[in-house]
Protein backbone atom coordinates (compact mmCIF):
# COMPACT_ATOMS: atom_id res chain seq x y z
CA UNK A 1 0.00 0.00 0.00
CA UNK A 2 1.19 3.28 -0.88
CA UNK A 3 1.10 6.45 1.00
CA UNK A 4 -0.74 7.86 -1.60
CA UNK A 5 -3.21 5.31 -1.76
CA UNK A 6 -3.69 5.86 1.89
CA UNK A 7 -3.98 9.38 1.74
CA UNK A 8 -6.37 9.22 -1.05
CA UNK A 9 -8.96 6.76 0.65
CA UNK A 10 -8.49 8.14 4.12
CA UNK A 11 -9.86 11.92 2.73
CA UNK A 12 -12.67 10.44 1.32
CA UNK A 13 -14.22 9.07 4.23
CA UNK A 14 -14.17 7.29 7.32
CA UNK A 15 -17.75 7.27 8.85
CA UNK A 16 -18.42 8.96 12.15
CA UNK A 17 -21.20 7.39 14.70
CA UNK A 18 -23.68 10.27 15.53
CA UNK A 19 -22.86 12.40 18.61
CA UNK A 20 -25.22 12.82 21.50
CA UNK A 21 -24.93 15.09 25.03
CA UNK A 22 -27.06 12.49 26.44
CA UNK A 23 -25.40 9.20 28.10
CA UNK A 24 -25.82 6.21 25.33
CA UNK A 25 -26.64 3.21 26.11
CA UNK A 26 -23.52 0.89 26.84
CA UNK A 27 -23.99 -1.27 23.42
CA UNK A 28 -24.03 1.94 21.59
CA UNK A 29 -21.43 3.78 23.81
CA UNK A 30 -19.37 0.58 23.37
CA UNK A 31 -19.79 0.80 19.86
CA UNK A 32 -19.33 4.09 18.96
CA UNK A 33 -15.60 3.95 21.65
CA UNK A 34 -14.36 1.04 18.83
CA UNK A 35 -15.11 3.01 16.07
CA UNK A 36 -13.47 5.99 17.10
CA UNK A 37 -10.48 3.21 17.89
CA UNK A 38 -10.99 2.21 13.93
CA UNK A 39 -10.81 5.72 12.86
CA UNK A 40 -7.68 6.96 14.88
CA UNK A 41 -6.06 3.28 14.00
CA UNK A 42 -6.92 3.82 10.19
CA UNK A 43 -5.79 7.46 10.28
CA UNK A 44 -2.32 6.12 11.82
CA UNK A 45 -1.67 3.26 9.52
CA UNK A 46 -2.54 0.48 11.70
CA UNK A 47 -4.82 -0.79 9.01
CA UNK A 48 -5.12 -4.88 10.51
CA UNK A 49 -6.14 -3.09 13.98
CA UNK A 50 -8.82 -0.44 12.30
CA UNK A 51 -9.99 -3.52 10.63
CA UNK A 52 -10.80 -5.50 14.41
CA UNK A 53 -12.04 -2.49 15.73
CA UNK A 54 -14.38 -1.95 12.98
CA UNK A 55 -15.16 -5.88 13.10
CA UNK A 56 -16.28 -5.76 16.54
CA UNK A 57 -17.84 -2.34 16.54
CA UNK A 58 -20.31 -3.97 13.68
CA UNK A 59 -20.79 -7.19 15.87
CA UNK A 60 -22.53 -4.68 18.87
CA UNK A 61 -24.14 -2.60 15.98
CA UNK A 62 -25.44 -6.15 14.72
CA UNK A 63 -27.19 -6.70 17.89
CA UNK A 64 -29.38 -4.45 18.63
CA UNK A 65 -30.22 -4.28 15.12
CA UNK A 66 -28.37 -0.48 14.51
CA UNK A 67 -29.28 0.37 10.92
CA UNK A 68 -27.06 3.26 10.37
CA UNK A 69 -24.49 2.19 12.48
CA UNK A 70 -24.19 -1.46 10.62
CA UNK A 71 -24.06 0.32 7.31
CA UNK A 72 -21.47 2.82 8.53
CA UNK A 73 -19.75 0.46 9.57
CA UNK A 74 -19.54 -1.79 6.81
CA UNK A 75 -18.85 1.43 4.86
CA UNK A 76 -15.64 1.72 7.14
CA UNK A 77 -14.79 -1.41 6.98
CA UNK A 78 -14.43 -1.39 2.85
CA UNK A 79 -12.42 1.71 2.88
CA UNK A 80 -10.12 0.06 5.19
CA UNK A 81 -9.52 -3.00 3.11
CA UNK A 82 -9.54 -1.44 0.22
CA UNK A 83 -6.56 1.25 1.73
CA UNK A 84 -5.04 -2.29 2.29
CA UNK A 85 -4.97 -3.44 -1.01
CA UNK A 86 -7.97 -5.70 -0.68
CA UNK A 87 -10.31 -4.89 -2.73
CA UNK A 88 -12.33 -8.01 -2.76
CA UNK A 89 -12.84 -7.62 1.27
CA UNK A 90 -14.04 -4.22 0.03
CA UNK A 91 -16.60 -5.41 -2.16
CA UNK A 92 -17.57 -8.19 0.29
CA UNK A 93 -18.40 -5.28 2.93
CA UNK A 94 -20.36 -3.53 0.20
CA UNK A 95 -22.47 -6.72 -0.47
CA UNK A 96 -23.41 -7.17 2.69
CA UNK A 97 -24.72 -3.23 3.08
CA UNK A 98 -27.05 -4.65 -0.33
CA UNK A 99 -28.14 -7.84 1.59
CA UNK A 100 -29.14 -6.00 4.52
CA UNK A 101 -30.79 -3.10 3.57
CA UNK A 102 -33.07 -5.53 0.95
CA UNK A 103 -33.89 -7.42 4.22
CA UNK A 104 -34.99 -3.93 5.84
CA UNK A 105 -36.80 -2.83 2.43
CA UNK A 106 -39.02 -6.25 2.91
CA UNK A 107 -39.65 -5.74 6.71
CA UNK A 108 -39.87 -1.95 8.04
CA UNK A 109 -39.02 -0.20 4.80
CA UNK A 110 -35.76 2.51 4.70
CA UNK A 111 -37.86 5.78 6.00
CA UNK A 112 -37.30 8.50 3.77
CA UNK A 113 -37.00 10.83 7.39
CA UNK A 114 -33.98 8.65 8.38
CA UNK A 115 -30.98 10.78 7.77
CA UNK A 116 -28.64 9.04 9.40
CA UNK A 117 -29.10 5.63 7.23
CA UNK A 118 -29.59 7.48 4.31
CA UNK A 119 -26.35 9.69 4.41
CA UNK A 120 -24.52 6.25 4.93
CA UNK A 121 -26.46 4.55 2.23
CA UNK A 122 -25.22 7.42 0.13
CA UNK A 123 -21.48 6.84 1.46
CA UNK A 124 -22.14 3.10 0.55
CA UNK A 125 -23.31 3.42 -3.05
CA UNK A 126 -20.24 6.08 -3.50
CA UNK A 127 -17.51 3.77 -2.02
CA UNK A 128 -18.96 1.42 -4.74
CA UNK A 129 -19.04 3.85 -7.07
CA UNK A 130 -15.50 5.22 -6.84
CA UNK A 131 -13.60 1.32 -6.91
CA UNK A 132 -15.60 1.03 -10.39
CA UNK A 133 -13.85 4.05 -11.00
CA UNK A 134 -10.36 3.08 -10.14
CA UNK A 135 -10.97 -0.46 -11.84
CA UNK A 136 -11.64 1.72 -15.22
CA UNK A 137 -15.34 0.62 -14.86
CA UNK A 138 -17.08 4.05 -15.89
CA UNK A 139 -20.50 2.46 -16.83
CA UNK A 140 -20.50 0.65 -13.31
CA UNK A 141 -19.75 3.43 -11.69
CA UNK A 142 -22.61 5.67 -13.09
CA UNK A 143 -24.80 3.43 -12.63
CA UNK A 144 -24.37 3.73 -9.21
CA UNK A 145 -23.94 7.27 -8.95
CA UNK A 146 -27.48 6.94 -10.38
CA UNK A 147 -28.87 4.47 -7.88
CA UNK A 148 -27.39 6.85 -4.54
CA UNK A 149 -29.15 9.88 -6.37
CA UNK A 150 -32.35 7.80 -5.62
CA UNK A 151 -32.07 7.71 -1.99
CA UNK A 152 -33.18 11.01 -0.20
CA UNK A 153 -30.97 13.84 0.12
CA UNK A 154 -28.25 12.48 -2.18
CA UNK A 155 -28.50 15.78 -4.48
CA UNK A 156 -28.50 17.99 -2.39
CA UNK A 157 -26.67 16.91 1.19
CA UNK A 158 -23.83 17.09 2.86
CA UNK A 159 -22.62 14.20 -0.41
CA UNK A 160 -23.54 15.91 -3.20
CA UNK A 161 -19.66 17.38 -3.55
CA UNK A 162 -18.16 14.43 -3.45
CA UNK A 163 -20.10 12.56 -6.01
CA UNK A 164 -19.68 15.53 -8.17
CA UNK A 165 -16.20 15.73 -7.75
CA UNK A 166 -16.14 11.93 -8.80
CA UNK A 167 -19.04 12.29 -11.33
CA UNK A 168 -15.52 15.23 -12.61
CA UNK A 169 -13.09 12.44 -12.07
CA UNK A 170 -15.25 9.89 -14.65
CA UNK A 171 -15.58 12.95 -17.25
CA UNK A 172 -11.89 13.16 -17.56
CA UNK A 173 -10.68 9.91 -17.67
CA UNK A 174 -13.63 9.62 -20.62
CA UNK A 175 -11.53 12.32 -22.35
CA UNK A 176 -14.57 14.62 -21.63
CA UNK A 177 -12.87 17.93 -19.97
CA UNK A 178 -15.66 20.33 -20.88
CA UNK A 179 -18.29 18.24 -18.84
CA UNK A 180 -15.86 17.68 -16.38
CA UNK A 181 -14.95 20.84 -15.63
CA UNK A 182 -18.53 21.95 -15.60
CA UNK A 183 -19.47 18.88 -12.47
CA UNK A 184 -15.70 19.95 -10.32
CA UNK A 185 -17.27 23.65 -10.77
CA UNK A 186 -20.36 22.15 -9.30
CA UNK A 187 -18.16 20.40 -6.86
CA UNK A 188 -16.38 23.15 -5.33
CA UNK A 189 -19.56 25.06 -4.77
CA UNK A 190 -21.08 22.44 -2.82
CA UNK A 191 -17.94 21.26 -1.23
CA UNK A 192 -17.19 25.09 -0.19
CA UNK A 193 -20.62 25.39 1.01
CA UNK A 194 -20.78 21.87 3.13
CA UNK A 195 -16.86 23.20 4.57
CA UNK A 196 -15.40 19.95 3.22
CA UNK A 197 -11.99 21.11 2.87
CA UNK A 198 -10.69 17.35 1.44
CA UNK A 199 -13.12 17.44 -0.83
CA UNK A 200 -12.90 21.29 -2.20
CA UNK A 201 -9.52 20.87 -2.44
CA UNK A 202 -9.88 18.10 -4.84
CA UNK A 203 -12.76 20.23 -6.58
CA UNK A 204 -9.80 22.68 -7.22
CA UNK A 205 -7.70 19.57 -8.38
CA UNK A 206 -9.94 18.54 -11.45
CA UNK A 207 -11.15 22.23 -12.28
CA UNK A 208 -7.35 22.52 -12.41
CA UNK A 209 -6.93 19.60 -14.52
CA UNK A 210 -10.21 19.64 -16.76
CA UNK A 211 -8.81 23.99 -17.65
CA UNK A 212 -5.06 22.64 -18.89
CA UNK A 213 -7.28 20.44 -21.33
CA UNK A 214 -9.66 22.80 -22.44
CA UNK A 215 -6.54 25.70 -22.98
CA UNK A 216 -6.67 27.70 -20.17
CA UNK A 217 -3.13 26.91 -18.48
CA UNK A 218 -3.26 30.16 -16.24
CA UNK A 219 -6.33 29.40 -14.70
CA UNK A 220 -5.13 25.86 -14.27
CA UNK A 221 -1.79 27.19 -12.64
CA UNK A 222 -4.57 29.41 -10.04
CA UNK A 223 -6.72 26.39 -9.72
CA UNK A 224 -4.30 23.86 -8.75
CA UNK A 225 -2.70 27.04 -6.08
CA UNK A 226 -6.09 26.67 -4.39
CA UNK A 227 -5.68 23.28 -4.09
CA UNK A 228 -1.99 23.58 -2.64
CA UNK A 229 -3.38 25.93 0.33
CA UNK A 230 -6.18 23.67 1.63
CA UNK A 231 -3.93 20.88 0.95
CA UNK A 232 -1.13 21.96 2.93
CA UNK A 233 -3.22 23.10 5.73
CA UNK A 234 -4.80 19.52 5.83
CA UNK A 235 -1.18 17.87 5.97
CA UNK A 236 -1.75 15.71 3.07
CA UNK A 237 1.34 14.82 1.43
CA UNK A 238 0.70 12.93 -1.67
CA UNK A 239 -1.84 16.05 -2.73
CA UNK A 240 0.65 18.79 -1.73
CA UNK A 241 2.66 16.78 -4.40
CA UNK A 242 0.06 16.38 -6.62
CA UNK A 243 -0.57 20.03 -6.50
CA UNK A 244 2.81 21.28 -7.18
CA UNK A 245 3.12 19.18 -10.25
CA UNK A 246 0.33 20.17 -11.64
CA UNK A 247 1.16 24.11 -10.86
CA UNK A 248 4.58 23.22 -12.66
CA UNK A 249 2.56 21.65 -16.10
CA UNK A 250 0.37 24.65 -16.22
CA UNK A 251 3.44 26.92 -15.92
CA UNK A 252 5.25 25.08 -18.54
CA UNK A 253 1.93 25.49 -20.85
CA UNK A 254 2.08 29.34 -20.02
CA UNK A 255 5.27 29.52 -21.45
CA UNK A 256 6.52 30.43 -17.71
CA UNK A 257 9.63 28.39 -17.64
CA UNK A 258 11.61 30.01 -14.02
CA UNK A 259 8.16 29.18 -12.60
CA UNK A 260 7.57 25.49 -13.66
CA UNK A 261 11.18 24.86 -12.47
CA UNK A 262 10.63 26.17 -9.43
CA UNK A 263 7.42 23.96 -8.51
CA UNK A 264 9.04 20.71 -9.80
CA UNK A 265 12.05 21.57 -7.42
CA UNK A 266 9.16 22.13 -4.83
CA UNK A 267 7.13 18.36 -6.02
CA UNK A 268 10.60 17.05 -6.01
CA UNK A 269 11.66 17.63 -2.35
CA UNK A 270 7.67 17.20 -0.95
CA UNK A 271 7.74 13.73 -3.20
CA UNK A 272 11.50 13.14 -1.48
CA UNK A 273 10.33 13.80 1.73
CA UNK A 274 7.39 11.78 1.70
CA UNK A 275 8.80 8.47 0.40
CA UNK A 276 6.92 8.82 -3.11
CA UNK A 277 9.14 7.90 -5.71
CA UNK A 278 6.70 8.32 -8.48
CA UNK A 279 5.94 11.76 -7.97
CA UNK A 280 10.03 12.74 -7.05
CA UNK A 281 10.58 10.63 -10.63
CA UNK A 282 7.82 12.83 -12.35
CA UNK A 283 9.18 16.27 -10.77
CA UNK A 284 12.96 15.47 -11.71
CA UNK A 285 11.41 14.74 -15.07
CA UNK A 286 9.91 18.10 -15.63
CA UNK A 287 12.85 19.93 -13.87
CA UNK A 288 15.05 17.93 -16.94
CA UNK A 289 12.92 18.84 -19.56
CA UNK A 290 13.13 22.85 -18.89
Amino acid sequence: MTPRILTTIAAVLLLAGCGSTERPPAVVGEARELSREGRDAFREGRLDEAYQAYGRALELQRSIDDSAGIVRTLVNLAVVGKAAGRRADAIVCLDAVDRYIASVDASTGVKPGDKALNDALAEASWMRAYLHADAGNAGAAWAEIERAKSRPGVSSGGSAGRFANLEARLHLDSGSPAAALTAARRAQRLNQRSGDDSETADSWRFIGRALSQTGDPSGAYDSFAEALELDRELGRPAKVTDDLLGMARAAIDAGRPDQALACAERARTAARAAGDASAEAQAASIMRSL
